[in-house]
């Protein structure tokens, strides 16, 4: 396994004039020995604190949720994402699997998720592949067809896999995408704004997801107030059709702020 950051042809030539021929099996066993180490001793060196991590991501997370209940208290009406993020996870079983697409709400996602289960947090990880949510969470369903699956994309990312829909309705898999729809690729407006100061074709067509669910076969429910949040996310979950939830956030929302999260992380000692 070799990691590096060289480009272009003559650096694939020298990795590949390097290269060895290795048992798959042989790679997965010793993976799975060091990982075990690492469960059981952490890095050796590194001054690791497990018990002290955790207590700090739950520190974090406590901290955010504060965050979002000010935001929500000073524009009351208005669904914040990390909000709506928060409340999936208060209304899902423990037992259930959240699937965060690539969208402006994973930014809440990825520091708000408990994992209590195996699988029950998937995302794309650094690859930020948008349009993930939907057939990951297909696949949630497939390998654990007794758990319930909640799926969160934005309306950007759920038109790269929306023909994919009608798979979820002929093969019965009774999954909730929960569409946070602010009619923009929320992430590239963010970017923009962040490096440019201004914002260049970072909107989405504005359509009623819950009307194409409807007419693909699923169940399609319109969310427009924090108040119809959470009870049409049951209703979802409790349907044996594959659900859209068309909630109507706002794109404006801020992001978390990372320099008060960060301080809430222990050190390696």
């Amino acid at each position: 396994v070799a990691l590096d950051i060289e480009t272009g042809e003559r650096a694939l030539r020298r990795r590949l004039e390097g290269a060895r021929v290795a048992e798959n099996s042989h790679l997965a066993r010793g993976l799975g020995a060091l990982l075990e180490a690492i469960r059981e001793e952490g890095p050796r060196g590194s001054g690791w604190d497990e018990k002290g991590f955790r207590k700090g991501c739950e520190a974090v997370r406590r901290h955010l949720q504060a965050h979002v209940r000010r935001f929500s208290r000073r524009r009351p009406g208005r669904i914040h994402q990390g909000w709506a993020v928060n409340e999936i996870f208060r209304t899902l079983p423990e037992a259930g699997i959240f699937v965060s697409d690539v969208c402006h709400a994973s930014y809440w996602a990825w520091k708000l998720t408990p994992a209590p289960h195996v699988a029950s947090f998937q995302h794309s990880g650094v690859w930020s592949g948008m349009g993930f949510g939907l057939p990951a969470a297909a696949a949630a369903k497939l390998c654990h067809p007794e758990r319930p699956v909640v799926a969160m994309v934005g309306d950007g990312g759920l038109w790269m896999s929306l023909a994919d829909f009608p798979t979820l309705v002929r093969q019965g898999l009774s999954v909730v995408l929960v569409v946070m729809n602010d009619a923009h690729f929320g992430m590239v407006r963010q970017f923009q704004l962040e490096d440019f100061g201004r914002t260049f074709e970072d909107r989405t067509p504005v359509q009623d997801f819950a009307a194409l669910a409807e007419a693909m076969g699923g169940l399609g429910l319109r969310v427009d107030s924090p108040a119809r949040f959470v009870p049409a996310l049951r209703r979802g979950l409790a349907s044996d059709r594959p659900c859209i939830l068309d909630l109507k956030c706002a794109h404006d929302d801020p992001y978390p702020d990372w320099s008060t999260v960060a301080d809430r992380l222990p050190r390696p000692r």
